[in-house]
């Protein structure tokens, strides 16, 4: 069909001479010109331009066009870019024949949108087509594995895309092994990630930065301080704001002052883009590291605040014991945030002010906000504190509820409370449940049962755990450290009563 009409679209920023020659030749002398459609869909991607994006969608809709690759690729980028993942969907589904682009396109479009279970559905969908001549590269490849870091952290998984990405010839690709390096912090096999960090043939900023982070989140703070260093030696490159955040917060967390203050100077004479992260950064340093007034300085110095600069400096106070300061700075905010509510609840029960921490739950929950894993494991401590067994047991089937019962740091503190309201048997149920018992878990039933005199009941062997010779090397020198200090276990005790 002949097209004379002329097209109604007006197009900011069209000032460009390839805009211009792509607007004038929309119409070939024998139909649709694809390639200047193609290039005005790529100009609206470029500019945010979703309505005119859009309205060229409808126009190639009005004459039955079914986009091709090419064309189908560029509006599922359009539409993933604005948030319209359905008509992105709806765009792909209709390609009579995907290439990978058209694959990639929707893949990057979902990763963009956090839409990980999508990503994996979609990633699952394609390799299980044994489509010949569409092949996973390496953007296909770092979406799977985005999503995979964001859903799980098991290691197994991330080991099995990495044999993937061995038998696909993509173990020499940089975006391939950034992401590894990122799936393998995050399932805290460290050991793992720096392996494929020290094995890459080339590495970019990206690969540095996933480094660093991943042990600064690992706990790993000389670790991170020490590639830092390293880094700083390396020709052609710079740390970057991402860089200065992972490595203030280590020194935070390792409270070494003097470290982020030749990181804090580093920023100053190189002119690092500071932006709200890296200033918050800045302040949880200072304040970490019990330097609250120049900490508060610096806050009040920021133009631009948002949750984590009241918490990093309400936390601070906190620590450092200035309650009364924590609480006014926290009753200044207009709309806290759950993050800050949960660091004021925290703040209060570290130290000891548990006659308030109750009702201030039932403030934040009559404020719209619902408590998640950080409050229960915050609040937990109350509970015990109060000898309130009914209270633990009742947020213990909030948390069964909401699936919050599986996350360690929740049934740590479970077990914590039951051990300490008499309810053994309930803490020790709680221990069995738990799936992949770490060594925090352990920690947790061994206290439990040395509180009540009888730790040699913890230490049955369990070989269910991958790490059990550790474990249980660990448990058994607590034990002995236990009993330097006077610790008489049940069994004993009895055996000493019999002979006396």
């Amino acid at each position: 069909m002949r097209i004379t009409k002329a097209l109604n679209i007006r197009i900011p920023n069209a000032s460009n001479g390839y805009v211009q020659v792509a607007l004038q030749n929309l119409f070939a002398a024998n139909g649709l010109d694809f390639g200047a459609y193609g290039c005005l869909i790529q100009h609206c991607n470029d500019h945010g331009l979703f309505r005119q994006g859009k309205q060229l969608h409808a126009r190639l809709a009005l004459f039955s066009v079914t986009p091709n690759n090419f064309l189908a690729s560029k509006l599922i980028t359009l539409y993933s870019k604005s948030n319209h993942l359905r008509e992105a969907r709806n765009v792909f589904d209709k390609i009579p024949s995907k290439n990978i682009f058209s694959w990639n396109a929707l893949l990057i479009g979902y990763s963009l949108n956090n839409m990980h279970l999508d990503t994996l559905k979609l990633f699952l969908s394609l390799v299980s087509s044994n489509l010949m001549d569409v092949k996973p590269d390496c953007y296909t490849i770092s979406c799977a594995l985005k999503a995979l870091s964001s859903l799980f952290s098991h290691s197994r998984l991330a080991k099995e895309v990495h044999c993937f990405v061995l038998r696909r010839g993509l173990e020499l690709d940089i975006f391939v092994l950034n992401a590894l390096i990122t799936q393998y912090s995050r399932c805290d096999e460290i050991g793992f990630a720096r392996t494929v960090f020290d094995r890459m043939p080339e590495r970019d900023i990206v690969s540095w930065n996933s480094m660093i982070a991943g042990y600064s989140q690992a706990g790993f703070y000389e670790e991170c301080k020490e590639l830092y260093r390293e880094m700083l030696g390396s020709a052609g490159l710079r740390p970057n704001g991402m860089t200065i955040v992972s490595v203030l917060q280590a020194c935070g967390q390792s409270k070494d002052l003097i470290f982020g203050m030749e990181v804090h100077w580093f920023i100053n004479e190189n002119q690092i883009d500071i932006d709200v992260s890296v200033c918050n950064a800045i302040i949880g340093l200072y304040a970490k590291c019990g330097s609250l007034d120049y900490a508060r300085e610096l806050f009040d110095e920021m133009s631009e605040k948002d949750e984590v600069t009241y918490g990093s400096i309400i936390s601070g106070y906190m620590v450092n014991g200035f309650i009364d300061n924590a609480m006014d700075l926290f009753r200044e905010m207009k709309k806290p945030g759950l993050s800050t509510w949960n660091a004021v609840i925290s703040g209060l029960v570290q130290n000891n002010r548990h006659e308030v921490v109750l009702d201030l739950v039932l403030e934040m929950q009559a404020c719209g906000f619902k408590p998640n894993t950080v409050t229960i494991s915050s609040i937990l401590p109350t509970i015990s504190y109060l000898s309130n067994l009914k209270g633990g047991k009742e947020i213990h089937a909030y948390a069964v509820r909401n699936n919050y019962d599986s996350n360690i740091y929740v049934a740590t503190a479970i077990i914590d409370t039951y051990a300490k309201s008499g309810f053994l048997h309930g803490a020790k149920r709680i221990f069995d449940q738990s799936k992949g018992k770490s060594l925090i878990i352990w920690t947790a039933i061994i206290s439990a049962y040395a509180a009540h005199g009888d730790a040699n009941t913890a230490l049955a062997r369990d070989v269910s755990n991958g790490r059990t010779e550790e474990i249980y090397e660990m448990l058994g020198g607590l034990l002995g450290l236990m009993r330097e200090e006077g610790y008489v276990s049940r069994d004993e005790l009895d055996e000493e009563s019999v002979y006396s």
